[in-house]
Order: C-alpha cells, then structure tokens, then sequence
C-alpha cells in the first residue's frame, strides 16, 4: 500500500528529549543547506538546533503497528515565506524500519546511528555516532525553568523539493534546564560542515505526547 503524503498522522510518546542550540558560520550554513533558501542569518552567525529524541509506541493513527526507537534531528535556521523555520539536513534513526518510513513519509534525510543514552537523576549523557565519526553530549539538570522554545515551521528537503513537517506541540509531564558539554569528535563537524558553537544551556524533558504528520509540499514563495 502506498500512503499519499499529507495524510497521515503518527502518535506516540517522547518518553525522553535533549534539547541544545547553538550558532554556526553563515558561510558554512548557506554551503550546507544549498544556497537556495534564505538563511536566519544574525550578524553573520545562523541558527542551528540538535535535539535527541527517545520515542515509543509511534503508531499511525488507528494503526496497530508501534515502532520504539531513537532520533537525533540536526537542524538549522531559515527563513520561509518570510518566517523562521528550521531545516532539517540530517535525521539520525537507530532502527533501519523506522529509519525506512521516516525516510519515505517525512522526507527526512535519514542516516544509520548508534544513539546511547544514559539517564541518572542529576546527569544525562548522550552518544552519538554516525560510521566512524562521533558525538557526546552531556547534560547536568538544574532546578531552572527553560524559556518556551521558539515556534519555527519544520521543514524537510528531497532534492530541489521542499516538505513542510506538520509537528504537534503537547506539553510534557516534566521540563528542566541543564547545563550542556558539548564533545564533538567529529560528528558535529561532519553533518554540518561546520565547527559549532553550542550553547552552555539546554532542555530536558520526559514523558511527552508525540504528534507528527507525513511530509507536505511546501512552495517556498
């Protein structure tokens, strides 16, 4: 069966999330993204967003069929139909099936990874690796309540075409700051074709409910 894109609706739950952000070269970002989208560009630094994605039960509505698996979605900042957007130019999967209908439904540019992550009650530590290249994030939780993240239109590439993400915004049963270590052995570098600079703070949260929806054409103009 072929599912038509813009249709269908996936649900499920964000047992856990890691959230950073951070700035990289305009340069580099209008190289990585193609040269053929405006950039959010400030001051000659754009944009960028990592964020770690611990996902379970993700069904299709009215579908019994649950995948359980883990996402990292790099993104950076432009601007479309004169709005802040995020574009999507690498989606780390861990599962190769989930990796496969992300890929076909989403337009995500989809990546085989190994994702790690070890949850204690103070310190969360992720890890990151794509091939031979790798990652680590480490996040101390503090006691102060991140700012509400901004609200930008996701947006996804498949060659010249552009697919706005529909992504749902439910509020999670639990959301802290932390403080981020950044380790970049290469990883970053590699998905970005830029060095990054990470922000010293992010968020963390758990148990939220995950709404999304297959891929839309999205005209630029």
């Amino acid at each position: 069966m072929v599912w038509p894109r813009g249709t269908m609706e996936f649900i499920g739950t964000e047992r856990f999330a890691l959230e950073l952000f951070g700035t990289m070269a305009s340069a580099s970002a209008r190289e990585r993204t193609g040269g053929n989208v405006p950039l959010d560009d400030k001051s000659g630094r754009v944009p960028v967003a990592l964020t770690v994605l611990a996902l379970e039960g993700i069904r299709p509505r009215s579908v019994p069929l649950k995948f359980t698996y883990t996402e990292v979605l790099w993104r950076i900042g432009v601007v479309i139909r004169k709005k802040p957007a995020w574009l999507i130019v690498a989606a780390d999967v861990d599962q190769p099936l989930a990796r496969g209908i992300i890929r076909f439904l989403l337009s995500y540019p989809t990546r085989s990874a190994r994702i790690d992550i070890s949850e204690s009650a103070r310190n969360v530590e992720v890890g990151l690796r794509v091939g031979d290249v790798a990652m680590s994030v480490r996040a101390e939780l503090n006691t102060m309540s991140p700012p509400a993240p901004e609200k930008r239109m996701l947006v996804a590439r498949d060659g010249a075409r552009f697919f706005k993400v529909p992504w749902g915004a439910a509020a999670p049963n639990s959301r802290q700051g932390a403080y981020v270590t950044v380790t970049d052995a290469g990883l970053g570098t590699e998905t970005l074709a830029a060095a990054v600079e990470w922000e010293e703070s992010g968020t963390v949260w758990r148990m939220r409910e995950h709404l999304c929806g297959t891929a839309e054409v999205l005209q630029l103009i």
